[in-house]
This record gives C-alpha cells, sequence and structure tokens, in this order.
C-alpha cells in the first residue's frame, strides 16, 4: 500500500470549513492525472453540498475541467443509475463524494459498469473498519479508490498509532477502526488515553 498523506503531499490540509476552498483537492487530482472531474453531494447537508462544491472549484483552479457537479443528490439513495450516466456522458475520469459511503461505491461501481476508467475516485469516508465489515463487495469496490483521512491510518505503526490501538483493545476493540472510532478520538470523547 501507497499512502499519500498530509505530510508528504501537502504541508497543511485545513479545517472542516466545507464552504472555504482548498487548493490540495484539485491539486491531488491534477497530481494523479485527472482531466475531468465529476463531484456530488447531499442538498439536504449544507456541509455535504459545500464540500462538493468547493471540490469543484479546487480542481478548476488546478485545471481540472468539472464535467459533472450534483450538490443536490438525493440523500442516503443508491439509485445512481442517472447520475452515472450523466457523468459518463460528461467523460469524467475523476470522482469526488461527499456522500454516504454505500451511495459513493454504488457510483463507482455503476462508472466502472459503464466502462469509466476513473483515474481519480476520491472518497471523504469509508476507509477503515467500516470497509473491511463491509465484505468482499465493498472491498472489491474500494480497489483503486482513494480516501481522505483525518487522522493517522493504524497501518502507519506510528507511536500515536500503536498507542491509539491499545486504547481501543482496552475497550473490546480489536479489528480495524471504523470512522467513528477515529472521529471519537479525535474529537475527545470516545477514548481518553
Amino acid at each position: 500500500t501507497e499512502w499519500i498523506t498530509d505530510r508528504n503531499m501537502f504541508s497543511v490540509i485545513g479545517t472542516e470549513d466545507y464552504t472555504k476552498v482548498y487548493s490540495q483537492f484539485g491539486l491531488f487530482f491534477k497530481l494523479v492525472g485527472a482531466t475531468n472531474l465529476g463531484s456530488v453531494g447531499y442538498s439536504i447537508s449544507p456541509s455535504s453540498s459545500a464540500s462538493a462544491k468547493s471540490t469543484a472549484v479546487s480542481a478548476q483552479q488546478a485545471g481540472v475541467k468539472v464535467g459533472y457537479l450534483n450538490a443536490s443528490f438525493p440523500f442516503g439513495s443508491t439509485n445512481v443509475g442517472p447520475a452515472v450516466l450523466a457523468m459518463k456522458a460528461a467523460g469524467i475520469d475523476a470522482f469526488s463524494g461527499s456522500i454516504e459511503t454505500n451511495t459513493e461505491f454504488a457510483m463507482i461501481s455503476g462508472l466502472r459498469q459503464q466502462g469509466v476508467h476513473l483515474k481519480a475516485p476520491l472518497l471523504a469516508t469509508g476507509y477503515g473498519g467500516d470497509l473491511t465489515s463491509g465484505g468482499p463487495g465493498a472491498e472489491q469496490a474500494a480497489q483503486g479508490v482513494y480516501f481522505l483521512t483525518a487522522f493517522q491510518p493504524v497501518e502507519l505503526n506510528t507511536a500515536a498509532t500503536k498507542q491509539f490501538q491499545s486504547a481501543l483493545a482496552n475497550v473490546g476493540i480489536t479489528g480495524p477502526p471504523t470512522f467513528a472510532e477515529y472521529q471519537g478520538v479525535d474529537r475527545g470523547v470516545a477514548l481518553v488515553f
């Protein structure tokens, strides 16, 4: 596994203010050779909608075309057919989802079934225990997908991740940490060590 982290790719990843445009997303798409982005978010979630839009602006600022932007996708839907066909027609080769993991994977699977070669599928969630507990189907859909993380993955085996895994083990969690477990520690509410 090759890790592209904020430390070896970008010095600062920024805050979680989805109304701001951060250059790292567009720079990432450019770095991996993407030329045309499809970005999707939920209208019911202001952070999801704003994230989809700001990711599109970031891509444009880096010289990546935005062929498809849908910041009002229905929350939780897995009826991705119309969006997949629209992205295929737009000629996208990169995808960014600020949506539920199951919907993101349904879109990626649908795009692949339609023959769309994605150079850069980038997902905001889904990495870790959530993915491995999803079984072989989820793991298959995740092949070749990039995940954003606001934390050090335990696979880096740093002093901090080893301490984190030890704290999880002390409360009976021995498998790969889930998004909620990472976020709980990040927010200081789930574990104290």
